[in-house]
Formats: C-alpha cells, sequence, structure tokens
C-alpha cells in the first residue's frame, strides 16, 4: 500500500515501480497481480487484474558456490564425497537436494546405498535415494535461507578409469508431484 499524495482524475494513466518487491522462493509462474486504488477513507474506487500474461521466476542460485570434495581420488575406491552449499532459499518441509554426479568417466560414479549426514542436522532427517548418477536427499525438516549446507556422502565409488570427473550438478526443490525448483548450480566443479 503507498499514498500518491494528490488526488488523480479519472481516466488518468498511472505508472509505478515497487522497490525491494521480494520474488517467491520457488521458480513458476506469476499469472496475475490486482490492482486495486482506495479513497482516502479506504473505500475501494477502481480494481483490476492484469491479463498480459505470466511473469516467470526462475530458479536462484546458491548464496555460496557449491563445492564437492571426494574422500580418495583414487580410480574404483570406494569413499565419501563431501558437498557444501549455502541456500539463497529456504528448503520446505520434505524438500528436496539433488545431487547428479558426473558421468564422463566409463560411466561415471557408482552410488553404493549412500548414506547422508549434514554436519549441524540441517534438514532433520535425511533419506537418501539413488536412481543411476542422480541422489535425491529428502529433508524431514525445512532449511533456512541462508543456510550453509555440508553434507557427508558415504558408499561412493570413484569411476573406473582416470581422468577428469566433469561438473556436478546441484538443485534443491520443493516436495509437490511435480517438484519445483529452488536453488541451482548446474556446472560444479570438484
Amino acid at each position: 500500500t503507498f499514498d500518491v499524495g494528490s488526488q488523480i482524475s479519472g481516466g488518468m494513466a498511472l505508472s509505478f515501480k515497487l522497490k525491494d518487491a521480494k520474488n517467491p522462493g520457488i521458480t513458476g509462474s506469476l499469472n496475475s497481480f490486482t490492482v486495486t486504488t482506495l479513497d482516502s477513507g479506504g473505500t475501494t474506487k477502481d480494481s483490476g487484474t492484469t491479463t498480459a500474461g505470466a511473469v516467470s521466476i526462475a530458479a536462484g542460485v546458491f548464496a555460496a558456490a557449491p563445492t564437492v570434495a571426494l574422500g580418495s581420488d583414487v580410480v574404483g575406491a570406494t569413499a565419501s564425497a563431501t558437498v557444501n552449499f549455502t541456500t539463497k532459499n529456504i528448503i520446505p518441509v520434505n524438500g528436496d537436494i539433488v545431487i547428479t554426479f558426473p558421468t564422463s568417466l566409463a560411466g561415471g560414479f557408482v552410488l553404493n546405498t549412500p548414506v547422508v549426514t549434514e554436519v549441524n542436522a540441517d534438514g532433520g532427517t535425511l533419506t537418501p535415494g539413488v536412481s543411476g548418477n542422480v541422489l535425491t536427499i529428502n529433508c524431514a525438516s525445512h532449511v533456512n535461507a541462508g543456510t550453509l549446507m555440508t553434507l557427508n556422502i558415504t558408499n561412493v565409488k570413484n569411476p573406473v578409469i582416470s581422468g577428469d570427473t566433469g561438473a556436478y550438478q546441484i538443485k534443491t526443490q520443493d516436495a509437490s508431484g511435480t517438484p519445483v525448483l529452488i536453488d541451482q548450480n548446474l556446472a560444479v566443479a570438484q
């Protein structure tokens, strides 16, 4: 709500910008906005809803660049991986952290029933699920914006040939049936 300071005649066009408006913390489309004018007594004079089309909200970037460190760099070794990132937006209850391990070296990493822990127990109980080279970690509790997450992932088997592993992808998403991205970095180097 803001006061224009003086009377505006009927039929007059009015344009304004909202300073420091905050977008939603998840991706998606905002389909309409409603603008209502009131007189000095609070009585509605006009009201209208935009029909100009959807405004797309893109996934945010993490507040601090994610890092991945392997517990071993030996070909074919099974060790742990440590993933660090700082959330820009909240991860809601039952939201997910999705880590895609690179496949550029002979099929890439193998995730053998990984166990995931977080140094400060942020996210509550973490439940991992694996599909090929993708590790999805469900967070039983919400994670606040600006939280440094330090994930320790065990039972990660290195590729069976040497070389540059390629980039990891790290995303956070909500718990809906069709997950909505929250924050992401699609090119995390080791």
